[in-house]
């Protein structure tokens, strides 16, 4: 119910995921209007790594480093007052022209990525695209949870293909 912080403020809660079990429940209630890069980033890769489920519930406003963090979580249930914000990321820099220079690519890079591996079957690739050029999408509870649903089909849908590629027989060597 605040904004992500620096990284330092989620020590505990990045080791406690790191000690959960597969039977743990790890539940997230999610009220932020976004923050800092770097926290999410800690929490985002805790709750990539860890053995518990993760579950996201929406009680409120859900906007851009929110939205990434609940991305990640195992399962989002959404309450009829969330709302749900998504857009490309916001940083100021400062230093030496080429400085700048660097670090804006770096940024302009890695927030692509970011942006294009979170939100993959939530929004659309023509949406993503228009986030990536500055558009913020809001979604409200009911447009949330639809988008949530199709997410789940599409994750599913992809975790199918990459396991029928695991099992798929190796392609047979050309002939010399």
């Amino acid at each position: 119910d605040e904004p992500f912080v620096e990284s330092s403020y989620y020590r505990s809660v990045v080791s406690m995921l790191h000690d959960c079990s597969p039977e743990d429940i790890v539940i997230f209630h999610i009220n932020s209007p976004g923050g800092l890069l770097s926290g999410l980033q800690s929490l985002m890769e805790a709750v990539k790594t860890t053995d518990a489920q993760t579950i996201a519930v929406l009680v409120g406003q859900c906007a851009s480093a929110a939205s990434i963090f609940t991305m990640y979580c195992d399962s989002v249930f959404v309450t009829d007052s969330a709302s749900l914000m998504i857009h490309n990321v916001s940083y100021a820099t400062g230093g030496k022209n080429s400085d700048i220079i660097a670090h804006t690519q770096h940024v302009a890079k890695t927030s692509e990525k970011l942006i294009r591996d979170t939100y993959s079957g939530l929004l659309t690739p023509e949406e993503i695209n228009e986030v990536l050029n500055g558009r913020e999408i809001y979604f409200d509870a009911v447009e949330a949870r639809e988008r949530f649903e199709a997410r789940g089909k599409y994750l599913e849908a992809k975790s199918q293909a990459e396991q029928q590629a695991l099992e798929a027989p190796p392609e047979p060597k050309p002939a010399r």
